[in-house]
């Protein structure tokens, strides 16, 4: 199978090459689509990845962003170099992914982003007029995603949603709204790296007992109620570690720096953050079901945690599946001291009891919910939908 996939990843390296220093893009996407591709490849389908350089005036002082292409067996990422002018960069991206599309081989899916809109529409259009199937990548519905509030881009979006021959969505719930006519589909809520079975598992390993925090530092997502439970039950030998930014990130700065318990370390790179949850006592994820959007959410870190072996706390949101119900510890959102009540009652669990709820998870999230394995289900999926070898 060829496959043609279009999003808007991108390589480590460039984070001191292409964007200004601390304005890397946020890293959950990417990884989203990095391993996504690589589980592609590693079932045997030949992987064109068509990318979009995520560069904007907002994070890049370049005028012209280029990257060389990198391959390895079956995979191969290719970068849109562009000029970072808003009008003439989305019309490069729309071009040339409209054209990679045009002179494919008669055989070739393409996947794509759809909240990407310049190279997806391209592409989209490209698989149109060439017979080719589409699906889309749903991770988010355009409506809950703040770069898609404007009406025109927001209207783009879901047309391009109602292009897409068949749908990956993260919830069940994604279905009913954007799948009127009852498309194929398949529900995947993420994956992990199969790698990380190999990786080196320090449990509670740190002088401190640690809770971390790592994603999007709005207040709506919970960041505020867990630093404000944390306060209110964390003792003296334990710390909290945020990682990300968002809107109550200076906030977060100004407690840290009144409170030594509290570590706040910005964005960084996903293998420093990775690192430290491998080390930590609890990871926890303060998002309620609070909100019209959580219906269509299954945080990537909820993955991320998992797959680290150390336990997860988190409230069950609507579209988590009940098979997460035994490797998880929800708090009761209900109660306005619900997080710092659950919080408490993990940080005093035995640290062997700890561990094995850990691993149990990490188990599980290996053996089902892998790259390679939610690659082959997307794979089969194809196959099954539209009879493509």
């Amino acid at each position: 199978m060829n496959i043609l996939y279009f999003s808007a990843m991108f390589e480590e390296g460039m984070r001191d090459t292409l964007f200004d220093k601390g304005k890397m893009p946020h890293p959950a996407s990417n990884k989203y689509h990095q391993l996504l591709c690589r589980g592609l490849a590693e079932n045997g389908a030949r992987v064109h990845a068509y990318t979009t350089l995520p560069i904007s005036k907002a994070n890049s002082t370049r005028k012209y962003a280029k990257w060389p292409t990198v391959e390895s067996e079956h995979l191969k990422k290719q970068y849109i170099s562009v000029w970072n002018i808003k009008g003439v960069k989305h019309g490069m991206n729309f071009f040339k992914s409209f054209f990679k599309v045009l002179t494919s081989k008669k055989d070739t899916v393409v996947i794509y982003d759809a909240l990407i809109v310049a190279s997806s529409w391209g592409a989209t259009l490209g698989a149109r007029l060439r017979g080719r199937k589409s699906v889309a990548l749903v991770t988010d519905l355009p409506e809950f995603v703040s770069s898609t509030k404007k009406k025109t881009k927001l209207a783009i979006n879901q047309k391009l949603l109602a292009m897409a021959d068949g749908y990956v969505f993260l919830t069940r719930q994604m279905d009913v709204v954007v799948n009127p006519k009852h498309k194929p589909y398949i529900v995947l809520e993420g994956h992990v790296d199969k790698d990380m079975a190999t990786a080196d598992h320090a449990h509670f390993s740190n002088e401190k007992k640690t809770v971390i925090y790592a994603g999007g530092l709005q207040k709506k997502y919970g960041i505020a109620a867990l630093v404000d439970a944390f306060i209110a039950v964390g003792k003296d030998n334990e710390e909290l570690h945020i990682y990300g930014d968002g809107d109550y990130a200076d906030t977060i700065q100004t407690i840290a720096a009144e409170d030594s318990r509290i570590c706040y370390f910005g964005i960084r790179p996903n293998a420093e953050v990775v690192e430290d949850e491998l080390h930590a006592t609890l990871l926890v994820n303060p998002r309620t079901s609070e909100g019209e959007y959580t219906k269509y959410s299954f945080p990537s870190k909820t993955m991320e945690y998992m797959v680290s072996g150390t336990p997860v706390l988190c409230a069950k949101l609507p579209g988590f599946p009940d098979e997460y119900d035994e490797y998880l510890y929800y708090f009761d959102e209900t109660r306005e001291d619900g997080l710092a009540v659950a919080l408490r009652q993990a940080l005093d669990r035995d640290s062997r009891e700890l561990e094995a709820f850990g691993q149990k998870a990490r188990s599980f999230v290996l053996a089902e919910k892998n790259h390679v394995a939610q690659a082959g289900r997307i794979i089969q999926f194809i196959k099954n939908s539209w009879s493509i070898s």
